[in-house]
């Protein structure tokens, strides 16, 4: 897949205004999969739980249905009601990835939903779409694919928050 061709969304370990508490004062935000998005979301999504926990030692719950609080919806377009809902209320565009072979965006959205005021959105224009997008959330919160293959540690942290803004990858 091709990189955007500016990054606005990036994620630190120090906090600024607007941005999303990925992992803040001990706590996690919960992942959030529609259960009926494909097998290898499902994966990708396990796999960026401990990518997590392997940089901060805590570990994201993954839930089915939305919950209050910090969240990071994660889903394919047409499989994911929530993805769906987001962009029928017009929070997110599907206008850059849909038609797109393997192609995602990465966004962050104030109140995507009630009872949540920020949320990270990883949607794909496919399945394959998703899962690269999630594995890029996984480099940018500073775990290399290289992690299982060749021992590569990532540098930790106890703390990481998302900076607003959005980008599309692909295809």
């Amino acid at each position: 897949y091709a990189a955007p061709v500016s990054r606005s969304v990036s994620v630190s370990k120090t906090n600024v205004e607007g941005a999303f508490p990925l992992v803040a004062s001990g706590k996690a935000a919960v992942l959030v999969i529609d259960e009926n998005d494909a097998e290898v979301v499902r994966i990708a999504t396990e796999a960026l739980s401990n990518d997590v926990k392997l940089v901060t030692g805590i570990q994201p719950e993954i839930k089915t249905r939305m919950v209050n609080g910090p969240v990071v919806v994660i889903g394919t377009l047409q499989k994911s009601a929530l993805v769906d809902k987001l962009l029928a209320s017009g929070k997110i565009s599907s206008a850059n990835i849909t038609g797109k072979w393997e192609t995602f965006c990465i966004t962050t959205v104030k109140n995507p939903f009630e009872g949540v005021d920020n949320a990270v959105v990883i949607y794909g224009s496919d399945p394959r779409g998703t899962a690269f997008g999630i594995f890029e959330f996984s480099k940018m919160i500073g775990v290399s694919p290289w992690v299982w293959w060749a021992d590569v540690t990532p540098e930790t942290s106890s703390a990481l928050y998302v900076s607003s803004g959005a980008d599309v990858y692909g295809p």
